[in-house]
């Protein structure tokens, strides 16, 4: 089993569309002056929203700069907020998490850990979703960490949290191994979204499929309403969880192109999603539609706004550009 959420590249697209540009260029002097220019370009986006962008998009920002590498300034802006917001539900599991992943030394990084473990064992408190999702994607196992609740949450009702805390109990590979079933049973099942989009984002990040159950899954989201919530997320899993002598497959090959589709969808959540698949298993022939969602080539959106500039600038289109 494989836990993919925090390799860095998976989630900083443009930065992936960058170092493919050296291969699609003649002259190597180009291409290394051109990748250093649009990654410059790139990360002067990230540090901006990081600076201009407020809640969850500068969560995503922030995190996205640490994961490419350029920590600079996240560890402070995220105490500042903290200071600020620290008691904000629920947007204080966010910088948490933010804070976790940039914390000085082991104690630091333990206590912000404890802060968003404690949100999660309080049953009525009112971020316990955010926060085992949350465990999840720091690569924590709840069963290890809070178990009791784990396991009474495990036991009732499959709803969102349930799925959550599957996937944060599943980073165990014994775990796993029992639970992969519950996970493709919600992909494949008739439920309502979002739960299934929430069980085909969890195999999205655990990977470790079989063949035969990838290929079940790939099938499924072909199947899938273009226009269903599931339908990205489902193309999405079977892309990242693609087995490598599958990518020249027909059936990857269609997953593949209908996944890019999404790159005019009207929902912001899946051009990000769109985003970091192809930075998971992007060509060069994917830059023009990764340099297209970098520039707002086709923002979302814009309500009553005309001015361009005031366009790109709304949350929803600086958070693409961030992914």
């Amino acid at each position: 089993m494989t836990n993919m959420y925090f390799h860095p590249y998976f989630f900083i697209a443009c930065m992936v569309s960058l170092n493919l540009m050296t291969s699609c260029t003649v002259h190597p002097e180009q291409s290394s002056a051109t990748t250093d220019t649009v990654r410059s370009q790139a990360v002067e986006v990230l540090r901006n929203n990081l600076k201009v962008l407020s809640k969850w998009e500068k969560v995503h920002a922030a995190e996205y700069l640490l994961w490419a590498g350029y920590p600079e300034g996240v560890r402070e802006t995220f105490q500042a907020e903290e200071k600020v917001f620290g008691s904000e539900s629920p947007y204080r599991i966010g910088i948490w998490r933010v804070l976790v992943q940039c914390s000085a030394n082991a104690v630091e990084k333990a206590k912000y850990v404890e802060k968003i473990l404690d949100a999660f064992r309080d049953p009525g408190g009112p971020d316990r979703l955010h926060a085992v999702e949350t465990l999840a994607k720091l690569n924590i196992p709840v069963l290890e960490s809070a178990a009791e609740g784990a396991r009474e949450i495990l036991k009732g009702e499959i709803d969102a949290l349930f799925v959550y805390t599957l996937w944060s109990a599943s980073i165990q590979d014994a775990v796993y191994q029992e639970s992969r079933n519950a996970f493709l049973q919600l992909v494949h099942s008739d439920q309502k979204d979002p739960l299934r989009m929430q069980a085909a984002y969890s195999l999205r990040n655990l990977g470790g499929l079989t063949p035969v159950e990838w290929q079940a899954l790939a099938d499924r989201a072909l199947s899938e309403p273009a226009d269903a919530m599931a339908s990205v997320y489902l193309l999405s899993a079977a892309v990242f969880t693609a087995p490598e002598d599958s990518l020249q497959s027909p059936r990857f090959i269609n997953v593949y192109n209908k996944l890019k589709e999404a790159k005019d969808s009207p929902q912001k959540g899946a051009r990000m999603e769109l985003a970091h698949a192809l930075a998971e298993r992007g060509s060069t022939g994917d830059l023009p539609l990764l340099l297209s969602l970098l520039n707002n080539g086709n923002p979302l959106n814009s309500g009553n706004l005309e001015d361009y500039a005031q366009i790109i600038a709304t949350p929803e289109n600086a958070d693409v550009r961030s992914a």
